[in-house]
């Protein structure tokens, strides 16, 4: 049985990606408080940044679990 070569340059490209969608999903939502409470961080209730930090780890669950079924993570194949 053949042995498929790994393309390291493209799972490299993924990662990023991956990588990258996250962080921008954690500082959008950031951003959106700043700009709730007139991009004054002292402004912000304790509580909102609770809730932000307690579901980023969804946020993180549900970005992967999104590119996982849309495709970005899928090998292609030709037929």
């Amino acid at each position: 049985m053949k042995r498929k070569k790994i393309n390291y340059q493209l799972l490299l490209r993924r990662v990023c990606l991956i990588v990258l969608d996250i962080v921008l999903i954690i500082i959008s939502s950031l951003m959106a408080l700043l700009t709730r409470f007139e991009f004054d961080i002292e402004q912000i209730p304790e509580e909102f940044l609770d809730v932000l930090v307690s579901y980023g780890i969804l946020m993180i669950f549900v970005t992967l679990s999104l590119q996982q079924s849309v495709g970005i993570c899928r090998v292609r194949r030709d037929f």
